[in-house]
């Protein structure tokens, strides 16, 4: 089963976001925080000291690159982290989006 985008994103446009019990729970919640953290990205102010790293050119920043795998790392169990919110639902959903 998958969750469709346009759903995912109205979702998050409301503060609420998809979350599964565990790994393999195959059922999804939705969560909606009595309180969230926004960032507004029409002030965002770069520092001199962060333009200063950027002009030396030592980090390449990416958008929209190899997501698939970037999910599968975050879903992964490890010895660590033996579970995970991520269920197959989510993911599926996500790259699909």
């Amino acid at each position: 089963m998958k969750i469709q985008p346009e759903f995912i994103l109205n979702a998050y446009a409301n503060g609420i976001f998809p979350m599964a019990q565990s790994v393999n729970n195959k059922e999804v919640e939705w969560i909606k925080p009595i309180s969230r953290g926004i960032i507004p990205l029409n002030d965002f102010y770069i520092s001199k000291s962060l333009k200063k790293i950027l002009k030396k050119n030592n980090y390449i920043i990416k958008v929209d690159n190899n997501f698939d795998l970037i999910i599968s790392k975050c879903a992964e169990l490890t010895s660590s982290r033996e579970d995970t919110w991520i269920n197959n639902t989510i993911k599926s959903s996500f790259l699909e989006l």
